[in-house]
């Protein structure tokens, strides 16, 4: 089904019919291996199973970004020669990035 698609689609799931609203190729298709891997019992379950992993991932970010990220600034302000230098950082994810494209290929 198109992303954009206001509809859903319907889903077979060991007898059962589950609707999955608003959902891309991809996403379809995985819901469907994982329910028939058995693991799940509905396309709820699955879903709910992602929003407990961004859940959790989303509590872990925001226990860095208020515990990590004060300390580290401070360290930079009372020692400025501890940063990287922002052309540098570039050219490290610029050199990072081609290089993750020639594997790609």
């Amino acid at each position: 089904m198109a992303e954009s698609a206001p509809d859903s689609e319907s889903l077979p799931a060991g007898g059962c019919q589950c609707q999955i609203t608003l959902l891309n190729d991809h996403y379809e298709s995985f819901i469907r291996k994982q329910l028939e891997s058995g693991r799940y019992n509905n396309a709820s379950e699955v879903v709910r199973a992602g929003l407990r992993m961004l859940e959790d991932f989303e509590a872990e970010r925001e226990k860095w970004l208020r515990e990590e990220i004060p300390g580290r600034l401070a360290e930079l302000r009372q020692d400025p020669m501890k940063g990287i230098p922002a052309d540098t950082v570039f050219s490290r994810l610029e050199a990072r990035h081609r290089s993750k494209q020639a594997e790609a290929k």
